[in-house]
């Protein structure tokens, strides 16, 4: 079970990649954005510029990554390159 931080923001938000929220199935991850659980398909409000799918949020970690982090967010990158 991992959980990858990313995308902080100056309001201290933060979105977190992670494979131990209730929405993960199968091991897979969701991007829980917002305090909203995402997956690939999922739409994400961006205010005035509409909905997007979570897969064009764009993940952006500090740092370097633990081999499970890294595993993580290859998962990520997998499904949304389906």
């Amino acid at each position: 079970m991992t959980t990858l931080i990313c995308n902080r923001d100056a309001g201290n938000n933060q979105d977190i990649l992670t494979d131990e929220h209730a929405a993960c199935s199968y091991g897979r991850p969701v991007l829980v954005h917002q305090g909203q659980a995402l997956g690939v398909a999922d739409m994400y409000d961006e205010g005035l510029f509409g909905a997007r799918p979570a897969r064009e949020i764009t993940i952006a970690t500090q740092g370097l990554l633990t081999d499970d982090e890294l595993a993580l967010l290859n998962k990520w990158r997998e499904d949304c390159a389906r």
